[in-house]
């Protein structure tokens, strides 16, 4: 058969020919295979597999007709890269050529323009939509195999269709059994990362049998998948292309669950969350560094698992697996992320809890009442010591006492954007300032600097916390009694208490100013009474507080200041890059009176997908809703001589681009122009009568980078008695949004459009960040 059709092209060439032949198709094979196709998702066969189809195509072209080569040539021309339409051009060419010339050319030639046109469709650049390009090559090839088979004699079609038949019919027996294999796993599969995310959850939340039951459960579920997709049944099916990358990767999920279960399951197991509780104050740094090993396994086994999980091929993978495999490497994920925190956390505990030596910690207590950057003005103060895992609230005062003890003048130097921002503001000498940063890094370091000068004693760290943080740890102690104070405070009331009801229930303002420490004693002798909730517990009752930036930690440590930073309690700016806004306001009146604030924020983003410009319009509402009468002075007076109810505020609006200009209430408003930390910053003071609205209107333009295709946003959240209202918008006129992703603390409605994106934010409590999928 071969011969003849050959000879069809030249008699007297039939040895010649036949040699090129077979050396260009043996030549096409051997490039074939280097392709990187992986239709099973084996290695050796899709070499194999990929070289055969190579080597068939080269033959089948000698029988071909040059429309099936042409067709598939063009194919190839448009194929998404300069490469593959020379390729396709020189395809189309050679073609021409030989279908006019076709006694004179020889046969291997025809063979060599097969191979040149497999090979590119072997490589076809195209990466949308998924697999489009195998589909593509795939019937660019059944055209040039279906056109040969044609072309060939009647005796040999009738020999490669018993051939296809009997090799059709095995495929099928083998899928069909694989597809039973895979949906039988698939289920038990479900089954066991269901189990496996109830226990994570189970474990997180300190009930160690609930954990260790679902662990046992899981592995069965894993043990039973793993057996099924492993039967001999199987085998065969994992030499197909499609059904074969769906049997691996399937199996290595189920090994891989198999192999990290029992270890889950044993750690569980052995650390004991009741012998890491404090016990009087005291928390056993033996048993922590006991433990410690168990955290270092748990930690590596996870993130070798996570990392194998990424490895995993999805090309082929259908659509309900892809899905629940993305679940199952979520839930991997999150037990990794929890695994490698506590894993940290265990290793510097005892350095952090004076295993070597007493630490001595600041805890500063502000409250948002009065605004400042980062938290609150800081109405009190503690120091917090540690010696050999004891805790002790050691002293407890006011921070306007501060101001007048130890060193006068006191000094900073540094941080450098710190002084160059808030110099003017004298923070060294007046406390209440200190907190002017929405940076708390910053503002830790500054502490730091000032507490030894103030009368203290030199600090390894900040803690600080507001009514929202106090809240939370309340719902561990259960309510406080404070003497004196007409009610008993749990984690429901303290919040409005703190902010509100205390000014019109206190009258006395030396009793007000000690009441916040007081609180926090009493919390704190709670606390170390005792027995003390579970770790789990505390983290329960504390994230909350440290996702919304209430409850924020700086250690002078840089290990440790890395953990705090990796955990989200820092309450720092976040790194630069991409878009970025804020409003930071000040209170300037020396009052209470931020408790009625409000304020809305609208930030429209136009986007240029080709060269990266943004031109933002941004609005920034604030509503002093105030009464004039009715409420202590306190609250509602000021120390300027404005009218009662007046707020006055000194607004800083937070952004990486240049101001083209700015006005208020429809008036142009000149704004101080300064920097901080790789940030513009455009401040003024604004002044809000009673039950009035003051809107700042700021065009902005530069450029963010957009080369990844992500178009990043955050926002620049600032701890307020109340939370902003957001509207953010983006619009891309010469891109498309593909996909939209949110990270908030607070609910979120999203919506999409070709060109566009909007998220709304009703309650926008603590940074939330924005990233957009921009397709060019």
């Amino acid at each position: 058969m071969l011969g003849a059709g050959f000879r069809r092209s030249g008699e007297g060439r039939f040895s010649a020919g036949t040699l090129g032949v077979y050396l260009v198709v043996g030549a096409s094979g051997v490039v074939g295979a280097t392709a990187g196709c992986a239709p099973v998702g084996s290695a050796t066969l899709d070499h194999l597999l990929t070289g055969a189809v190579a080597a068939v195509v080269a033959l089948a072209a000698v029988y071909a007709s040059g429309a099936a080569l042409i067709a598939a040539s063009l194919i190839v021309a448009a194929g998404g890269s300069p490469a593959m339409h020379l390729v396709g051009v020189v395809a189309v060419l050679a073609t021409t050529v030989v279908e006019r010339r076709r006694r004179s050319t020889p046969v291997a030639f025809r063979a060599f323009v097969g191979a040149l046109i497999v090979q590119a469709l072997l490589r076809l650049p195209w990466t949308s939509p998924a697999r489009g390009s195998a589909a593509i090559a795939s019937l660019a090839i059944l055209v040039i195999l279906m056109s040969s088979v044609r072309g060939t004699s009647a005796d040999a079609r009738r020999v490669i269709r018993r051939s296809a038949l009997i090799v059709g019919a095995i495929a099928l027996t083998a899928a069909i059994a694989s597809l039973y294999a895979i949906a039988h796993s698939h289920t038990l599969l479900q089954a066991a990362a269901a189990d496996t995310r109830a226990a994570v959850d189970a474990a997180r939340s300190g009930d160690r049998q609930r954990a260790t039951d679902a662990f046992a459960t899981a592995q069965d579920h894993f043990d039973g998948a793993k057996s099924t997709l492993e039967s001999w049944v199987t085998w065969p099916g994992r030499q197909l292309p499609i059904v074969g990358p769906q049997l691996r990767v399937i199996d290595r999920v189920a090994s891989i669950g198999a192999h990290i279960t029992p270890i889950a399951r044993s750690s569980v197991t052995t650390v004991d969350p009741d012998r890491l509780r404090l016990v009087d104050g005291r928390l056993d740094l033996a048993t922590i560094a006991s433990y410690r090993p168990i955290f270092d396994r748990v930690a590596a086994e996870t993130r070798a698992v996570r990392d194998q999980l990424a490895r995993i091929p999805r090309m082929w993978l259908a659509p309900p697996l892809d899905h629940h495999l993305a679940r199952f490497e979520a839930t991997i994920a999150k037990a990794d992320d929890d695994a490698h925190t506590a894993d940290e956390a265990v290793t510097l505990a005892p350095s952090l809890l004076g295993a070597s030596g007493a630490r001595t910690y600041l805890v500063a207590i502000v409250t948002p009442a009065e605004s400042r950057g980062s938290g609150g003005l800081m109405a009190n103060y503690g120091v917090l010591t540690v010696s050999g895992g004891r805790l002790r609230l050691s002293k407890v005062g006011r921070g306007g006492t501060l101001n007048v003890v130890g060193a006068h003048p006191k000094r900073l130097t540094g941080p450098r954007d710190y002084l160059a921002r808030y110099g003017r503001f004298e923070p060294a000498q007046t406390w209440q300032n200190v907190t002017m940063s929405p940076d708390f890094p910053s503002v830790g370091e500054v502490m730091a600097q000032l507490y030894p000068q103030s009368g203290g004693a030199p600090i390894d760290g900040v803690i600080r916390v507001d009514p929202v943080a106090l809240a939370g740890l309340l719902s561990l102690t259960g309510p406080v009694r404070i003497p004196g104070l007409p009610v008993t405070l749990n984690a429901q009331n303290a919040v409005p208490f703190l902010l509100r009801d205390e000014y019109a229930l206190i009258a006395d303002r030396q009793r007000r100013a000690d009441l916040l420490g007081d609180i926090a004693r009493a919390v704190f002798d709670r606390l170390t009474s005792g027995r003390s909730a579970r770790p789990s517990a505390f983290g329960n009752a504390l994230s909350p507080a440290i996702r919304t930036a209430n409850l924020a930690l700086w250690l002078r440590d840089a290990r440790g200041q890395a953990f705090v930073r990796n955990i989200g309690a820092d309450a720092g700016l976040p790194p630069f890059r991409g878009d970025s806004f804020g409003v930071v306001v000040q209170n300037g009146g020396g009052n209470k009176i931020d408790n009625y604030l409000q304020r809305i924020v609208r930030y429209e983003a136009t986007v240029s997908g080709t060269t990266g410009h943004v031109s933002v319009h941004a609005e920034v509402g604030l509503h002093n809703d105030a009464p004039t009468q009715g409420v202590p002075l306190s609250v509602i007076g000021n120390e300027l001589g404005l009218p009662v109810g007046t707020s006055r505020l000194y607004v800083s609006i937070y952004s990486p681009f240049a101001l083209r200009n700015a006005s208020l209430d429809a008036r142009p408003l000149q704004l101080d122009a300064e920097s901080e930390l790789g940030r513009r910053v455009y401040s003024a003071f604004v002044d809000i009568p009673a039950g009035k609205t003051r809107t700042m209107v700021l065009d902005l333009d530069g450029s963010v980078d957009l080369s990844s295709g992500q178009y990043h946003f955050d926002y620049l959240a600032q701890v307020l008695p109340n939370a902003d209202r957001v509207n953010f918008s983006v619009h891309t006129p010469d891109a498309h949004v593909v996909g939209v992703t949110v990270h908030a603390a607070a609910p979120v409605r999203a919506t999409t459009a070709s060109r566009s994106a909007s998220v709304t934010l009703t309650s926008a409590r603590g940074p939330w960040t924005v990233d957009l999928s921009l397709r060019r």
